[in-house]
């Protein structure tokens, strides 16, 4: 049998002959790819290939190791930024705030004069169209019977179905009043004539020291000589 062997005119160019090493046979590579100088392996040089294309609108970036990066940053500087509508400000207002104005804030004007008369119309229209014993006739009618048969404890009553009053007690011995200042109560006086109080100043029961002298001391104490010493309660 034949032996077979290889020339190196049956190399193709791929293959260098002593060109890389003296006397061995060596692929041709170019910086892409590098060799490794312990085992020999052939791999890929990703520092030496040119990954992130160059053109001006390209958002990717190349790292320290060559590889294609792509942060938060780079997509925010391409970010179109959030703008507010005046013309949208109203019962809702969005306000942009934060990085490109995406951290959005919004607050509600519940008295905004377009806002209520919208609900006040919408609640017209229920009122309307439930005219015909629907539900809110059925509410009020629901509403006036619990507020007709409220019970009133001790000292109130009813004056009609939307309004409590403080009652006065006419058996008061004292005069009781009511009025929107609130209950405002008499001292009563005695008008028996055994009766020496009367009302103070502060309009309370007074009974004083001069008037237990002249209503019920009168009895004249003189000594043998006609000199007066002192009143006296008189026997009763």
């Amino acid at each position: 049998m034949p032996q077979l062997f290889v020339k190196p005119e049956n190399l193709g160019s791929e293959f260098s002959i002593g060109g890389v090493e003296a006397n061995q046979i060596t692929l041709v590579v170019d910086n892409t790819l590098a060799k490794d100088p312990i085992s020999g392996a052939i791999g890929l040089s990703a520092s030496a290939l040119q990954i992130v294309a160059p053109d001006p609108l390209n958002l990717l970036n190349t790292d320290a190791n060559g590889k294609a990066l792509f942060t938060a940053t780079d997509f925010q500087a391409a970010e179109t930024a959030l703008t507010q509508n005046a013309a949208s400000a109203g019962f809702m207002t969005v306000t942009p705030g934060g990085t490109n104005g995406h951290d959005l804030t919004t607050t509600f004007n519940w008295t905004d004069v377009d806002f209520v008369e919208a609900v006040t119309d919408a609640v017209g229209t229920m009122v309307v169209d439930a005219a015909d014993g629907l539900e809110f006739d059925d509410l009020t009618n629901t509403l006036a019977s619990v507020l007709g048969n409220l019970a009133f404890g001790d000292g109130l009553v009813s004056n009609g179905s939307t309004n409590v009053a403080v009652q006065p007690d006419p058996a008061s011995p004292s005069t009781v009043s009511v009025s929107a200042a609130g209950v405002f109560v008499t001292p009563g006086i005695s008008t028996d004539a055994v009766n020496v109080a009367k009302l103070g100043t502060d309009n309370k029961v007074l009974v004083s020291v001069a008037d237990l002298r002249t209503n019920l001391a009168t009895e004249q104490i003189q000594d043998a000589f006609g000199v007066d010493v002192c009143l006296a309660f008189p026997q009763a």
